[in-house]
C-alpha cells in the first residue's frame, strides 16, 4: 500500500489551539489562473479573536500542490503577544523514502525504520523529502530556511509571524507537494534546491562501509563500518565473513548507546576480488549487507608507444589488463586483454563496413547525439598517456583519447576526452568521458552515447550475454544466433562456452542507460548520459566498469564501485 502524505488544518497560537478542525470557513473562494485552480479559505478564530486565517491551496496540472496560510490581524490593535502558526502534515510512514540526511543521500528500501520517530529532523541537510512507494512517488519540499519537526504519524512547521500591527496580513512561505509529478528523487531534488548540480549515491539506513567506502585496498588491510543513520541503538549480533569464512563477530546491547561499530578486517595476499558480508541480527531485524573489494598490487602500470601495422599505437598494461589505442586508426580502445585473451571485436588497422555499420571500427568510442560515425572520423583525434585520481583519492593510469569537434557544424568548438583508466593488478578497466562545451552557444539534453563491441570468445556462437532483470532473473542471449535488443535493469556479464572468464559491466544507472544488442554479427553494449552545458562548462559522465572475474560479483555489492567519480 501507498501510505498518505496529505496537509492538515493549520493551529493558531501560542498555545496552538485545535479550534479550526471544528469550524466552518467563513467563505470559499475558488481561485483560477493560468496553470492553476484552487480555493481560498477563510476562517474566523475563537481562541484567538483579533485573528482570521486564510490557507490557500493551488493545483497545478502536472501534479504539484502549493499551500500557504496568512493571517490577518482584523483588530484596531497590535497584538498583545506574538502570533504563531503552526503547519502539519500528515506522513504516517516514508514510504520507501529518500532523506538528505547528515550530508548522504539515505533511502530506505522497504518499510524497517520508515516510521519519523526513528529519524532526527535536525540532521535534515536539505528542504525535501521524496517517497518512492510503489508507483506512486510523492514528494514535499519547504522554504530552504524553514526548519521542519517530527511526531509519530505527522511532521510540522511552526512559524513565527511575530505581533502583528492593527489589519496587518502576513502569509507564511508555500510548502509544496508532488503527486506522480517527478518520477525520481534527483529531478525533485532539482525543483526543491534549485540545483542542477548531480547529487551523490544513495545510502542504505542501515550501511555498511568498507575502507571508508573505497571499494580498492592497497595495504593489506581495512577497515568496516556498520552504521545505523536512524535514531536508534544497536542491540544484537553482527557477524562479518570474507566470502563463505567468518572473521569476527560481536554482540551490542542497547545501553551501550552505539550507533556504530567497527571492524578491522586483514586482506589475504592471494586475493584479487572479494566480497565481504555482514550479517546483523538487531533485535526482530535481520539485515546482510555485502560490499566489493578490490586488492590494489604492488607492481607498476607499464606504459609503451610502438608501431603496429604501420600505426603508432599506445598500450598500458596493469599486470592483468592491457588496453590499446591508436589515433590514427580511430578515436577508440581498439583492443583489450584479460590475462592475454582479446575481448574487444575492432577491424584495426583499417575502418571496414560491418552490419548495419559503415564505417565501423569497433573496440569503445563514444559520440555526441546527432553525430555519425563517419563525421567522427573526419576529426582530428590524439592520444596520449594520463594519470588521474578519483574522489576517493586512487591514483589511476591509463590512456586519453581527445577528439576537437572543429568540422561538425552542430558540435564545433566541442572537445571530447575519454579516459581509459587503470590500477595496479587489479582487473578492472575504468571507462569516463570528459566533455568540454566551447560551442558559444547552449547544449541542451544531448546524450552522449557509447558503443563497446565484445569478443567474449573464440567462436561466436558459443559467445553470449547474460541480463539481471529488476526481480533477480537472469536471461541469457547466444551471439550469431539472431537479433535481440536487451535493456539492463541489474547486472550484465558476458562470456563464452570456451573459458571460464567472465566480463561483468558496472554502472551507477541513476546516471547511466545501460542495453545490449545482438544480432549475427556483433555483441555490443551500449551506455548513454544526458549532457546539458553552457558555453564554457564540463561534465565528466558517470564512469563505466568493466570488470574481470571467474564468478558474478552481486550487484547489491557493488555500490561503492558506482560512487567512485572524476572531475
Amino acid at each position: 500500500m501507498d501510505y498518505k502524505l496529505a496537509f492538515m488544518v493549520p493551529q493558531l497560537g501560542k498555545p496552538f489551539s485545535e479550534e479550526i478542525t471544528r469550524l466552518r470557513p467563513e467563505k470559499i473562494e475558488p481561485l483560477q489562473e493560468d496553470g492553476y485552480a484552487g480555493l481560498r479559505a477563510t476562517f474566523q478564530s475563537q481562541a484567538f479573536p483579533e485573528l482570521q486565517l486564510a490557507t490557500v491551496v493551488r493545483l497545478y496540472g502536472e501534479g504539484l500542490v502549493e499551500r500557504y496560510d496568512e493571517v490577518t490581524n482584523i483588530s484596531d490593535v497590535e497584538t498583545a503577544a506574538e502570533v504563531w502558526l503552526n503547519t502539519p502534515i500528515m506522513c504516517p510512514m516514508l514510504d520507501k523514502g529518500v532523506l538528505p540526511y547528515e550530508g548522504k543521500y539515505v533511502e530506505l528500501n522497504d518499510s524497517m525504520g520508515s516510521g519519523l520517530s526513528y529519524w532526527n529532523p535536525s540532521k535534515l541537510t536539505e528542504n525535501w523529502l521524496f517517497l518512492r512507494g510503489n508507483n506512486n512517488p510523492r514528494g514535499i519540499s519547504w522554504p530552504r530556511e524553514g526548519k521542519v519537526n517530527f511526531s509519530s504519524w505527522f511532521m510540522y512547521f511552526e512559524n513565527k509571524l511575530g505581533r502583528l500591527a492593527p489589519q496587518e496580513t502576513v502569509a507564511t512561505e508555500p510548502i509544496t507537494m508532488t503527486i506522480g509529478a517527478f518520477r525520481d528523487w534527483q529531478s525533485f531534488r532539482e525543483f526543491a534546491t534549485q540545483k542542477n548540480d548531480k547529487p551523490a549515491s544513495l545510502t542504505n539506513h542501515m550501511n555498511v562501509s568498507v575502507n571508508g567506502g573505497n571499494p580498492f585496498i592497497d595495504n593489506g588491510e581495512c577497515k568496516a563500518v556498520v552504521r545505523d543513520y536512524k535514531s536508534s541503538f544497536l542491540n544484537g549480533f553482527i557477524e562479518m565473513k570474507l566470502d563463505d569464512e567468518i572473521l569476527q563477530s560481536h554482540l551490542f546491547a542497547s545501553d551501550e548507546e552505539l550507533t556504530q561499530a567497527e571492524f578491522d578486517i586483514e586482506i589475504p595476499d592471494n586475493k584479487g576480488i572479494l566480497v565481504l558480508t555482514s550479517k546483523m541480527n538487531l533485535g526482530a531485524v535481520h539485515v546482510t549487507r555485502q560490499s566489493a573489494a578490490f586488492v590494489v598490487k604492488d607492481q607498476p602500470v607499464r606504459l609503451e608507444k610502438s608501431i603496429k601495422e604501420g600505426l603508432e599505437v599506445y598500450s598500458v598494461d596493469n599486470g592483468e589488463m592491457k588496453i590499446f589505442a591508436s589515433a590514427q586508426f580511430a578515436p577508440s580502445l581498439f583492443s583489450l586483454q584479460y590475462r592475454d585473451q582479446e575481448w574487444m571485436d575492432s577491424p584495426f588497422p583499417k575502418p571496414t563496413p560491418k552490419s548495419w555499420w559503415n564505417p565501423w571500427f569497433g573496440g569503445i568510442a563514444g559520440l555526441l547525439q546527432g553525430m555519425s560515425l563517419h563525421s567522427l572520423l573526419k576529426e582530428e583525434s590524439t592520444v596520449e598517456f594520463v594519470e588521474k585520481k578519483d574522489n576517493k583519492g586512487n591514483e589511476w593510469k591509463g590512456l586519453k583519447i581527445t577528439t576537437h569537434y572543429k568540422k561538425h557544424e552542430t558540435f564545433k568548438g566541442i572537445q571530447i576526452h575519454k579516459y581509459f583508466l587503470m590500477l595496479p593488478g587489479v582487473p578492472v578497466l575504468c571507462h569516463t568521458t570528459e566533455i568540454v562545451q566551447n560551442m558559444e552557444s547552449y547544449l541542451d539534453g544531448k546524450n552522449f552515447y557509447t558503443g563497446c563491441f565484445l569478443n567474449p570468445g573464440p567462436e561466436p556462437a558459443r559467445s553470449w550475454g547474460s541480463f539481471q532483470a529488476e526481480n533477480g532473473e537472469w536471461t541469457m542471449v547466444s551471439g550469431a544466433k539472431g537479433e535481440q535488443d536487451m535493456t539492463v535493469e541489474r547486472s550484465v556479464i558476458y562470456g563464452s562456452d570456451d573459458h571460464e572468464n567472465l566480463l561483468q559491466i558496472v554502472a551507477d544507472q541513476n546516471a547511466t542507460q545501460v542495453a545490449s544488442y545482438i544480432n549475427l554479427e556483433v555483441i555490443e553494449l551500449g551506455y548513454s548520459e544526458k549532457v546539458s552545458l553552457a558555453h564554457g562548462a564540463k561534465q565528466y559522465t558517470s564512469p563505466v566498469f568493466y570488470v574481470f572475474n571467474d564468478k558474478v560479483i552481486p550487484d547489491t555489492a557493488l555500490e561503492d564501485l558506482k560512487k567512485i567519480k572524476f572531475n
